[in-house]
């Protein structure tokens, strides 16, 4: 599910339009069906997914659905994409790339991951951890 894996799969990315690139995100809007990923933490015959999979036996948890709110596509620069996306808790960004990859045809994985939000907390209200120790002397 991302850069640092086992390559699982690979093939030749035909450059793609980003009207078909947008074609396929809608597909993902709405409700969907999702599989947790084999290194989740969902837990199987009383152990973690991941633990069975860092025994190399390798099970998807059971499909749960998600609702991916907003998707959509920000930047295109073959063969990456960028997107931002507004989607309910349980959803496995990184399933959703492999997903993506799928639908258009093609092995895929995450290369970056940013949270810009989590219910009500934001990212444009964050503060670093220098600004945190600063805030502990002052207090």
């Amino acid at each position: 599910g991302d850069r640092d894996g086992k390559i699982m799969d690979q093939k030749t990315v035909p450059p793609f339009t980003a009207e078909e690139i947008n074609r396929v995100l809608r597909q993902f809007e709405g409700e969907i069906w999702q599989s947790p990923p084999p290194y989740s933490a969902i837990h199987y015959k009383g152990r973690r997914l991941y633990e069975w999979a860092r025994e190399g036996k390798r099970f998807e948890g059971p499909p749960r659905r998600i609702h991916i709110k907003q998707i959509e596509l920000v930047e295109y620069q073959h063969p990456s994409l960028r997107v931002h996306m507004i989607c309910s808790k349980g959803t496995y960004v990184r399933r959703l790339a492999e997903q993506l990859g799928e639908a258009l045809g093609v092995p895929a994985h995450l290369e970056e991951l940013r949270r810009l939000r989590v219910g009500i907390l934001g990212i444009e209200r964050a503060i670093t951890l220098d600004q945190v120790s600063q805030e502990q002397v002052v207090n």
